[in-house]
């Protein structure tokens, strides 16, 4: 038996799931017009020099906020392949 305690926090994390994922499809539509673009200036998907910038504005971001920044460092490269996947398949 579950305790009301348990079920609220429970659909608390439900709505912050439900969040992230609508956070993310709004990332990857960005991506997906970055890719367009990248495609009609003849740039190359991956710019490495920015995607470090990202990585250390959000370890900063992370530890400001009592997150792990090697966890949210994860999460960005995992982020970071399937984007790159989107922008690779908006180029051909």
């Amino acid at each position: 038996m579950n305790s009301p305690k348990l079920t609220n926090l429970r659909n608390q994390i439900d709505c912050c799931d439900d969040f992230l994922v609508t956070i993310l499809a709004k990332r990857f539509a960005y991506v997906s017009e970055i890719g367009k673009l990248k495609k009609e200036l003849n740039l190359e998907p991956l710019d490495a020099d920015r995607f470090g910038e990202i990585v250390k504005r959000s370890r900063a971001i992370a530890e400001g906020q009592n997150v792990s920044p090697d966890a949210v460092e994860e999460i960005l490269h995992t982020m970071h392949k399937h984007t790159l996947d989107l922008v690779t398949s908006a180029q051909v």
